[in-house]
């Protein structure tokens, strides 16, 4: 991780808009753009692209452009590309799935505007990511649906990080079938809070069924079965 190279003044002072003292893990430079890997979250500050389920594209910058990045780490091998262990169909749904009783994401939902410039994403609403090296981006698809997307000019230590912290959120991820059909129902946990170090983190369960082809939505019988499955889950963690 990053440790070495310490995330310019600028940007960590930014970071706090959102709240307390960030502890940063990892860190990233676009052109106009910073990633950073949070202990519970991954913050952004600059442009990047979103696109919506049906294919819509826009950009979403913040207010102010942000300091051109200083190069933290100048010789990056190359890696394999990073992906969250599930298969190339496991896609979310348009629709924000269902989450606990108690709701989750709070303040970090993926609609959040952004703070001075800054915005988050809770590791735990986040469904799937990618990194791709030979193009320099860095990919994720959030409990709304939407896909985001950045190229990185200087990926620093944040891949494998990234990964990481998407990976460790979840508890169970399991394939319901019907037929032709497929969906997901995946249990992931909040890794902590804001100035938290360990990697349990707290909070509620987040319950979830997502459609395995987003571009076929569940029909009636699959949401059924995958909603049961995941009422069995709930009492088992319970």
């Amino acid at each position: 991780m990053s440790w070495g190279h310490r995330l310019p003044h600028a940007q960590r002072a930014g970071l706090r808009s959102l709240g307390g003292r960030p502890r940063v893990l990892a860190w990233a430079a676009g052109a106009d753009s910073w990633v950073v890997a949070l202990p519970d979250r991954l913050a952004l500050s600059g442009q990047h692209q979103i696109t919506t389920p049906p294919g819509q594209t826009q950009t979403a910058a913040p207010p102010d452009r942000p300091t051109p990045p200083d190069q933290h780490q100048t010789d990056h091998p190359e890696t394999d590309r990073l992906e969250t262990d599930r298969p190339e169909t496991d896609h979310l749904e348009p629709d924000r799935p269902e989450t606990d009783p108690a709701g989750t994401g709070g303040p970090d939902q993926a609609g959040r505007p952004a703070v001075d410039g800054w915005r988050a994403w809770a590791w735990h609403d986040l469904l799937r990511g990618d990194w791709r090296p030979e193009e320099g981006r860095l990919g994720w698809r959030d409990a709304d649906g939407l896909c985001h997307s950045l190229v990185l000019t200087d990926p620093g230590d944040l891949p494998p990080v990234f990964r990481e912290r998407i990976d460790a959120t979840f508890l169970v991820e399991e394939r319901v079938e019907l037929g032709a059909e497929a969906a997901w129902a995946t249990v992931q946990r909040p890794l902590g809070d804001w100035c938290q170090t360990t990697p349990l983190g707290g909070g509620p369960l987040v319950f979830r069924v997502t459609a395995a082809d987003p571009a076929r939505p569940l029909s009636a019988e699959l949401a059924t079965l995958a909603q049961a499955r995941l009422a069995e889950l709930r009492r088992d963690l319970a």
